[in-house]
């Protein structure tokens, strides 16, 4: 065999046939070719048909890049005056040196044998090929074209995965791959779809006012619903003839059907003389169109209206359970109390949760006994009327208006301002007791206006305010007691004593970083009598202390400071002793003014003490 081809293994040459080889020499650079090419009939009949089937391949396939019967016409051999030429390409390895597809015989001697199916030519071959669908194997030691371990090597130029394994099975498989990788995202743009158009006709229904289902509010009812434009509303009248206490409730509980939050007002308002029932009750629930108000139970005796939620909830629509709603649902509650004129209640209670509570002026109501009004998120706003006690008690909002003062006004929050006028009002002669004012705040700033000037009943005044992380301002009038104290706040104050020296008194500042201001006024009830037996003290941690005394005020004076500077000054004021404790800043005066029994005392432990008794 001729060295000249693209394999040779001298190890094994032997084994091959001695027989020339068609395609010995077809790869050698020389000017023509070694032996003699004889195109018998049979060859060119083969030859032309393998042709026209290698068009008809490269005209229906576009996955072959080039064709080899292009290389056979190269140049290199276009001067070769031979048959040689016109037969085509020469046979592939597999067709020059092994048999048929059927593999060759291999005899005792260990050679091939021959095959007994003619040759066929190389464009035979590729149209066998492409029809059969195999491909080419790379020639490598372990895989050649002389064995039958792996399919035969072509020369033809290279293709594009027509073989199963990287051709059409390949695109096939890529395909299935797609279809597995888009079928789950078509999956899901349907789910969102279907979910988009139940989305769009829920806002459309939600959005829809119901004009069927809801009622027409009562007259004077409020407007001013949080609750949106497509809301429900329903009034309902409750009648009470005539009855000794009267109490209001209102506990609804947040529920996960109204997250959106409860809104509303208690009306007290004065009611018409000619009215079937004393007390009238007007209600009406705004709520969105999901939550209506059959949520809400009414529980009514004889003397009491109670609204509350009721055991078994309800809502309507689809997605009332999970959220869908173009809106944040809502409630609020109007209850009007209309009072006819001259009614007289014992005891009336005002009790809610989330509702606003307003007393509206003009009232013509007499409470003999208690008025207790108490909310946990509730402001609560009034205009006077005549109770003998007024217990006002907030958790979290504040309190303004005006209250009536008898014998009790107590006003208590735990988070809230407190802003009111106090209204005094004369003992009753029949059960006479003092004028007690008390407020507290643990978060927020207190604020109380007594008149201390015009007509104000003779009362023992005793007064207690105490904020815990807020101011205290105001103007107090003052009997037998007042104490004013404020933790982290700042005391600014008017007192007026009632009396000047009908009885003993005390008066009583504290603070603990806050500054004190603090100004006393002569006696309201004798303005010119001395006030010989108040007993007053000023205590400031961290804070200075000024005070304003009157010229009417006789008595001692004791101040003293850890580490601030005392000034005390008034015409009629005599410094008695001065004196500083050894290894310590502190300082003490003791002074007098006039010849009373009365008694000021004031203290700091780092702050200034500015203190001015009578006239200058």
């Amino acid at each position: 065999m001729s060295t000249t081809g693209l394999y040779t293994d001298d190890s094994d040459a032997d084994s091959h046939s001695a027989e020339p080889s068609r395609a010995d020499g077809y790869f050698s650079q020389r000017a023509r070719p070694q032996e003699p090419y004889t195109d018998t009939p049979s060859s060119s009949s083969d030859s032309s048909k393998a042709r026209e089937a290698m068009e008809d391949s490269q005209s229906s396939s576009v996955a072959h890049v080039s064709s080899p019967r292009e290389t056979a016409t190269s140049s290199a051999w276009s001067d070769e005056g031979t048959p040689l030429l016109a037969a085509g390409p020469p046979p592939a390895y597999w067709t020059g040196n092994a048999n048929t597809s059927s593999g060759p015989s291999v005899g005792g001697d260990g050679r091939r044998g021959e095959t007994d199916s003619p040759t066929r030519s190389l464009d035979e071959h590729e149209h066998e090929q492409s029809s059969s669908g195999y491909g080419t194997t790379l020639l490598t030691p372990a895989s050649t074209p002389f064995t039958r371990s792996n399919a035969p090597q072509s020369m033809r130029s290279f293709q594009k995965f027509d073989d199963p394994v990287g051709g059409m099975w390949a695109r096939d498989n890529w395909r299935a791959r797609a279809r597995r990788c888009v079928q789950p995202s078509r999956t899901l743009q349907l789910f969102l779809g279907i979910m988009g158009i139940l989305g769009l006709v829920w806002i459309l229904k939600v959005a829809r006012p119901n004009h069927e289902a809801g009622n027409t509010p009562l007259p004077g009812t409020p407007q001013s619903s949080r609750c949106p434009p497509s809301a429900y509303t329903e009034a309902t009248i409750f009648e009470f003839d005539n009855p000794e206490d009267f109490k209001i409730l209102e506990h609804v509980e947040y529920t996960s059907h109204i997250r959106g939050g409860i809104w509303g007002i208690i009306r007290i308002t004065p009611g018409q003389a000619d009215q079937k029932a004393r007390i009238q009750v007007n209600m009406s629930v705004t709520t969105t169109e999901l939550y209506l108000s059959s949520q809400l139970e009414y529980a009514k005796s004889d003397s009491s209206l109670r609204i509350k939620t009721p055991l078994e909830r309800r809502s309507l629509g689809f997605g009332s359970g999970f959220g869908f709603s173009a809106h944040r649902p809502c409630m609020d509650i109007f209850a009007t109390v209309s009072i006819a004129p001259g009614v007289e209640l014992r005891n009336f209670y005002i009790s809610t949760a989330n509702l606003r509570v307003r007393i509206d002026a003009g009232l013509d109501l007499t409470v003999t006994n208690r008025t207790a009004i108490s909310g946990v998120a509730s402001d609560i706003s009034c205009e006077v009327y005549d109770s003998r006690e007024t217990v006002i008690d907030v958790i979290s909002g504040s309190v303004s208006g005006t209250y009536a003062l008898r014998d009790l006004l107590s006003i208590r929050t735990t988070s809230g301002s407190i802003s009111v006028n106090v209204d005094p009002r004369e003992v009753d002669s029949h059960r006479p007791a003092p004028a007690v004012f008390h407020a507290s705040s643990s978060s927020g700033g207190i604020e109380a206006r007594f008149p201390v000037s015009g007509s104000i009943p003779d009362r023992d005044y005793r007064v207690t305010v105490a904020a815990l992380s807020g101011p205290v301002r105001g103007a107090y009038l003052h009997g037998r007691s007042t104490t004013l104290t404020s933790a982290s706040g700042s005391i600014e104050v008017e007192v007026v004593p009632y009396h000047a020296d009908a009885y003993p008194s005390t008066m009583r500042t504290e603070t603990i970083a806050g500054r004190t201001e603090l100004v006393l006024r002569r006696a309201y009830s004798d303005p010119a009598t001395a006030i010989g037996r108040l007993h007053s003290v000023h205590k400031a941690a961290s804070g200075g202390v000024q005070l304003s005394y009157p010229q009417q005020w006789t008595g001692r004076i004791e101040a003293q400071s850890m580490s601030g500077a005392i000034r005390l000054r008034g015409k009629d004021v005599e410094i008695v002793r001065r004196s500083e404790v050894e290894g310590m800043v502190v300082g003490r005066v003791v002074a007098r003014k006039g010849r009373g029994h009365g008694l000021l005392e004031v203290e700091t432990m780092s702050g200034s003490v500015d203190a001015t008794v009578g006239d200058l």
